[in-house]
């Protein structure tokens, strides 16, 4: 596909994985996971969006 990283989503539901893709310069969507549920304040803070399902997502 050839994109930049910053013509890209990424989702996540881990911080760590979030940071990664944060730090490559994607648009980072966070997304709620029940088993990552503690660690939503800090996704938020740290994604561009953070949504509690993909059916939310709209571009």
């Amino acid at each position: 596909m050839k994109l930049n990283a910053c013509e890209c989503y990424v989702f996540e539901d881990v911080p760590y994985a979030l940071e990664g893709a944060k730090q490559a310069g994607a648009e980072v969507i966070g997304v709620f996971d029940e088993y990552s549920a503690s660690k939503e304040h800090e996704m938020r803070k740290k994604a561009d969006r953070y949504i509690m399902s993909l059916e939310e997502f709209e571009y």
